[in-house]
């Protein structure tokens, strides 16, 4: 019996990729990006806006950690 992609990930991982983790709605694959110049400006991208976020941290928190 062939498994899609999903399922083999959902099996190894124990994490369904097409559920949403935010909202737990079902998600769609709607492409599939082929091009290595487009997928590695994505993934810049996307490095980018982490780092960003990493850099703030969230609110009324310092970026010390308590020690004891």
């Amino acid at each position: 019996m062939r498994r899609s992609w999903a399922q083999l990930i959902k099996r190894i991982y124990e994490v369904d990729p097409l559920v949403c983790p935010s909202c737990g709605s079902e998600m769609k694959v709607i492409a599939f990006i082929t091009e290595h110049a487009v997928v590695d400006r994505i993934l810049r991208h996307l490095k980018r806006r982490v780092e960003d976020e990493r850099e703030r941290g969230p609110p009324g928190r310092s970026g010390i950690a308590a020690v004891s």
